[in-house]
């Protein structure tokens, strides 16, 4: 097979971690297999040395199957190697090629004890934990109405009905799902809680105004693409060249402003955005398209309109309001993501009564097991290689 030099590189790299990106069905999982098969040719490491982990079952057999098949062609040929090559077949049969969830819950039994489970734990479906989640937020509520929590209260007027506190429920699931994605969901929701309680010396360089930083960057480089395409327009044939001035004056107020953006402070723009004054476009000659024309006066009214839009969009309060409604939110926030801890640990103890185990638990318990330095270790002494084969990218690690 003929691999590209990208290709060539993720292939023949040593001594290194590897991220390939790359658009489905543009080989990945090809390198990825040509890279395995070169360490256990040319580099003499055993395939049981290696962790190789897929997003699904039928992924993980068809990357088995596929190192079966290059081995034996291999082998075929009549090798120096002969006796390696077969002894790698072998080992294959017990290599740990499998999917993410597979390798996790193998972590888990061999070190239950590290994170106080039963052994015999089964791995729930969809529609149980589903109903078995329906169940404890339901009970939630119920023993929260019980308490009579003003804040509690104050929380289910602010994001649920006056008939009905199913929007609320549904918030806390979602943002349960979601916390679920990272590493330490309840530390991660308590530092998302506590964004909402800052001081002034805190706001300049808080989440939020670099999120505002962020978004605005992106609309005025879009106002300077269209500036510069415009810019383009003007200087084709017949094109109305006269525009050109006006048009470099436009992108020079851009990275204007994009260099008072960058000092940090982004209430500065604010007056720097009410000072602008754009330059009147001349008249064209009668010898100018007009289509052109026109396209280079609708993409430079496209762009003054983005810039025009940041102080509409982005700061249209003083950094003291701003702070000012971040901190009544506060509490509110602070009792959601308390509301969806609580969810969390009683999921986990009725899911514990019933000797089960979801997905997320499969996850966050091999990360609690890896954490610990022995169990580390023996991972470590086991596995010279891990590879992860997803859908959009590839990793590689060596350890």
């Amino acid at each position: 097979m003929t691999w590209t030099e990208a290709q060539k590189n993720a292939i023949e790299a040593r001594d290194c971690n590897l991220l390939v990106a790359a658009a489905a069905g543009s080989g990945k999982t090809a390198v990825l297999v040509e890279r395995i098969i070169q360490l256990v040719l040319n580099d003499s490491v055993d395939i049981d040395r290696m962790l190789i982990v897929t997003f699904t079952q039928a992924a993980a057999g068809e990357m088995r199957e596929r190192i079966n098949t290059t081995l034996q062609s291999q082998l075929e040929n009549g090798p120096e190697n002969e006796q390696h090559l077969r002894r790698q077949l072998k080992l294959l049969n017990q290599a740990s090629i499998s999917t993410i969830h597979a390798f996790c819950t193998d972590v888990i039994r061999r070190y239950f004890h590290l994170v106080g489970i039963d052994p015999s734990f089964r791995i729930s479906d969809s529609m149980e934990s589903d109903l078995i989640k329906m169940e404890t937020l339901e009970d939630l509520f119920e023993s929260e109405y019980e308490k009579g929590n003003p804040i509690f209260l104050n929380l289910v007027e602010s994001f649920g009905t006056s008939r009905s506190d199913q929007s609320l429920q549904e918030l806390v699931l979602r943002a349960y799902e979601f916390a679920q994605c990272k590493p330490y969901p309840e530390q991660w929701l308590e530092d998302r809680a506590s964004d909402f309680n800052l001081g002034e010396e805190d706001f300049p360089n808080c989440v939020w105004v670099k999120s505002i930083i962020e978004q605005i960057s992106v609309q005025l480089q879009a106002a300077e693409d269209l500036f510069r395409e415009a810019l383009q327009v003007c200087y084709r044939p017949n094109g109305p060249v006269v525009y050109a001035d006006a048009l470099h004056k436009d992108i020079r107020i851009v990275e204007e402003l994009h260099q008072t953006l960058n000092q940090g402070n982004i209430f500065d723009l604010a007056a720097n955005l009410d000072d602008i004054k754009y330059t009147r476009l001349p008249k064209v000659s009668k010898d100018v398209d007009s289509n052109l024309k026109e396209q280079a006066q609708n993409l430079r009214n496209e762009g003054k309109k983005l810039i025009g839009g940041v102080g509409s969009e982005f700061l249209f309060k003083e950094p003291s309001r701003l702070l000012q409604d971040l901190n009544e939110l506060y509490p509110l926030m602070e009792e959601f993501c308390r509301l969806v801890i609580d969810f969390n640990n009683e999921y986990q103890k009725r899911k514990a009564e019933k000797g089960i185990l979801d997905f997320n638990d499969l996850e966050h318990y091999a990360l609690t097991i890896l954490s610990n330095p022995d169990a580390a270790d023996d991972y470590r002494q086991k596995y010279q290689y891990i590879f992860v084969d997803s859908r959009k990218s590839l990793g590689y690690m060596e350890l």
